[in-house]
């Protein structure tokens, strides 16, 4: 076999740069990051399931998504971060506490109800956008005039008026 430095290479443990965050044990680290990735995609699943029960409770006419539907939704997803919570330990990761794994939900709740309002702010200013632009009647002279006259047989209970009559009830 090759040596290096009178160490068989099969031998030589991994070693990494000085400067890499990683920790000696490449394998350790993979675990680590892979078990963070999980948790974050656990954070993202619990945000989508959130943002999606808001829209279909709206679509019902419902100001709120029912707390049963919630909380199957949190159950399952807290479920998820709790599994990749303890995948990191045995790599040397830090456990999250329980009231961690709650903020953290709750954060992806938040961030639910933020999107779901952009979003809905979005559909409805598309929707001002796409709407034709109604004309101002008292821009278009003759309809000024067809609206002064309309506004003034009202005022009269339909009646005819002479022009001095006009002017006092003007």
């Amino acid at each position: 076999s090759i040596s290096i430095n009178g160490t068989s290479a099969l031998e030589k443990p991994t070693e990494v740069h000085q400067n890499s965050p990683a920790p000696k044990n490449l394998h350790n680290f993979l675990l680590l990051k892979r078990g963070e990735a999980n948790f974050q995609a656990a954070i993202d699943k619990h945000r989508d399931e959130s943002l999606i029960l808001m829209k279909q409770s709206a679509a019902r006419g419902e100001s709120s998504v029912p707390m049963s539907k919630m909380a199957a939704c949190r159950l399952k997803n807290i479920g998820l971060m709790r599994a990749a919570n303890l995948s990191v330990v045995p790599a040397g990761g830090k456990k999250k506490t329980e009231n961690k794994l709650t903020e953290r939900m709750i954060q992806a709740e938040n961030a639910a109800k933020q999107l779901y309002v952009k979003e809905k702010a979005e559909k409805s200013r598309k929707n001002k956008a796409q709407q034709p632009v109604q004309s101002n009647p008292f821009l278009n002279r003759d309809n000024a005039h067809s609206t002064i006259v309309s506004d003034l047989l009202r005022r009269c209970g339909g009646k005819q008026k002479t022009e001095s009559e006009l002017t006092a009830i003007m």
